[in-house]
């Protein structure tokens, strides 16, 4: 099964609604446009596919839109570059239960974090909710029973295991409610895809909004934080940070690169993902806000 899945981005042409991967070329994309203006005309053997693309007026690349999608590709890079050392972990288990179990959660969340990306590439901002809502959980649960024994992972509850969050920032655990509130339809929530037009007497629901996704993808920036930063204190605690990663080169010297370097890495590559998506706007909206985060006090 192919996992780049989460790639896929929808197109409307004609009518006529395709999907093509992120990374695709402009070349291909006109390609793809043309093959559709012929299929429209009922040309099937695609001879005059030239004449075309001749006719297709060029279109300028929306910078704005192009720097979104590589951000959300990035996110998925570097959750997936993280399993890496995951694998390492997993090696140096001496009959801990606990690293093993956080482990297992640490790897699974990569499809959580995918199928984000699809909910939001197709504009379903509020199904978005019970999945970051997840995350949430998943990383709080994860980094609570990493250092305890069976017993204490058998007994122990993903609500009350929120608070341990506060150890990456106070406060941070206050988030819990505002994902709660929304993966549950809560009526304060109401607002997010109510439509109402007083003059016209009509409510209706917002079943989708490329505006309102573009501004939750926010949260899986912060997330991949959390995600990096409890992966860090877990080899911390693991002693792991000066292990090599033996299918990772340091380009300068061909020496295997430490996962204390791989871990840096990292963090870079986030930062690159704030100064090229988080704009300032974004940087100051409520869901931002939210968070109360500060990047360099963590990164």
């Amino acid at each position: 099964m192919n996992n780049d899945l989460y790639r896929l981005i929808p197109y409307n042409f004609e009518g006529i609604s395709y999907a093509l991967p992120s990374n695709s070329s402009e070349r291909f994309k006109r390609h793809i446009k043309a093959s559709l203006i012929s299929y429209i005309r009922c040309e099937y053997n695609y001879e005059n596919i030239n004449e075309i693309l001749d006719n297709l007026p060029i279109e300028n690349s929306d910078e704005d839109e192009i720097n979104y999608y590589i951000a959300q590709d990035m996110i998925i890079g570097i959750i997936e570059n993280l399993q890496k050392i995951i694998k390492v972990l997993l090696k140096k288990i001496n009959n801990e239960t606990g690293i093993l179990h956080y482990c297992i959660a640490m790897m699974r969340l990569q499809s959580t974090f995918e199928s984000c990306l699809i909910l939001l590439r197709n504009g379903y901002y509020i199904e978005f909710s019970p999945l970051i809502r997840l995350i949430f959980e998943q990383l709080a649960w994860a980094y609570s029973i990493f250092d305890k024994d069976q017993e204490y992972i058998k007994n122990s509850s993903v609500t009350l295991s929120i608070k341990c969050l506060n150890d990456f920032k106070k406060g941070l655990s206050k988030n819990y409610k505002r994902y709660s509130d929304e993966a549950h339809m809560n009526v304060s929530e109401i607002s997010e895809y109510l439509i109402t037009d007083e003059e016209k007497c009509l409510i209706g629901v917002k079943r989708r909004s490329g505006l309102k996704s573009r501004e939750r993808f926010v949260d899986i920036v912060h997330l991949c934080e959390l995600y990096i930063l409890s992966l860090e204190k877990v080899i911390i605690y693991k002693e792991l940070l000066d292990a090599e990663l033996e299918d990772e080169l340091v380009p300068s010297d061909g020496k295997p690169i430490t996962i204390q370097e791989f871990i840096e890495t990292s963090k870079l590559s986030l930062n690159m993902i704030i100064n090229l998506y988080l704009s300032e706007e974004n940087a100051t909206s409520s869901v931002n806000q939210g968070w109360k985060l500060n990047y360099s006090d963590s990164i």
